[in-house]
C-alpha cells in the first residue's frame, strides 16, 4: 500500500512538469479511464495501460487532455501521467533487453565453442604441414645430392663419349691409312710383277734376235 502511495505522490509532483504536445506515459497503474470531458461524471471512451504513449494537449482543473495514437482524444487525471517511462514498462524492456543479451551470450558461447574446434583442427592442420614440410625438405635434399652425384656422373659419361669419339676417329684414321697402304702394297706387287714380265718379253726377245743372228752367220 505505501508503494502505490508514494507511486502516486511522485506522479502528481511529476505531473506538473508536463508540457503541451509533448508524447508522455501512462503512470504505474494497471488501467486508467479516459473519459469523455474532466470530471468523473462523464462517460468512459477508452481504458488505457500502464506505459502507453499519449499525446498532451492541456491541462485543467486536475485533468490533462490528451490524444491517443489512433486520434481519438479524451480527458484523464493529470497525476495518472508522467514524462518519465513507467517503472514496469523499464522492467519490461530491461527484461527483453537482458534476455536479448542472454541469447546474445548464448550464440557467442556457441560460436567461441566453434571457433576453438576450428583452431584445435588447424593446430593438428599445422602440425601436419610442419611434418609434411620437413618431409619435404628432406626429399629435396635427398634430391639435390642425388642431382649433385647425377651431374659428376654425366660430366664423367660426357668425358668418357668424347674420348670414345676421339678414339673412334684415330681408329679411323689408321684403317684408311691401312686401306691406302694396302692399296699401294698391291700396286707395288703388281708393278713388280709387270717389272719382271716386261724384263723378261724384252730379255727373251734379245735372246730371239741373238739365236736369228747366229743362224744367219
Amino acid at each position: 500500500m505505501r508503494r502505490y502511495i508514494l507511486a502516486a505522490i511522485l506522479l502528481i509532483l511529476s505531473g506538473t512538469s508536463l508540457s503541451f504536445a509533448d508524447t508522455i506515459y501512462i503512470g504505474d497503474i494497471t488501467k486508467i479511464n479516459m473519459r469523455s470531458g474532466k470530471g468523473v461524471d462523464y462517460r468512459i471512451i477508452a481504458m488505457l495501460d500502464t506505459g502507453q504513449t499519449v499525446e498532451l494537449l492541456e491541462q485543467s482543473d486536475g485533468w490533462a487532455k490528451i490524444r491517443l495514437g489512433d486520434g481519438k482524444e479524451g480527458w484523464v487525471l493529470s497525476r495518472m501521467l508522467t514524462d518519465q517511462e513507467p517503472c514496469g514498462l523499464t522492467l519490461e524492456r530491461t527484461q527483453k533487453e537482458l534476455a536479448n543479451l542472454r541469447e546474445a551470450m548464448a550464440e557467442l558461447t556457441t560460436e567461441n565453442s566453434r571457433l576453438s574446434e576450428e583452431n584445435a583442427l588447424l593446430g593438428q592442420e599445422n602440425t601436419q604441414n610442419s611434418r609434411t614440410a620437413s618431409n619435404l625438405q628432406k626429399e629435396y635434399n635427398s634430391l639435390k645430392a642425388e642431382s649433385a652425384d647425377f651431374f659428376t656422373v654425366k660430366q664423367q659419361l660426357e668425358a668418357a663419349r668424347r674420348e670414345t669419339e676421339r678414339q673412334k676417329n684415330i681408329a679411323e684414321s689408321a684403317e684408311a691409312e691401312l686401306k691406302e697402304l694396302r692399296r699401294d702394297t698391291r700396286w707395288r706387287w703388281f708393278l713388280s710383277g709387270a717389272a719382271v714380265l716386261l724384263t723378261g718379253i724384252i730379255l727373251g726377245g734379245v735372246n730371239r734376235k741373238r739365236k736369228s743372228g747366229s743362224l744367219l752367220r
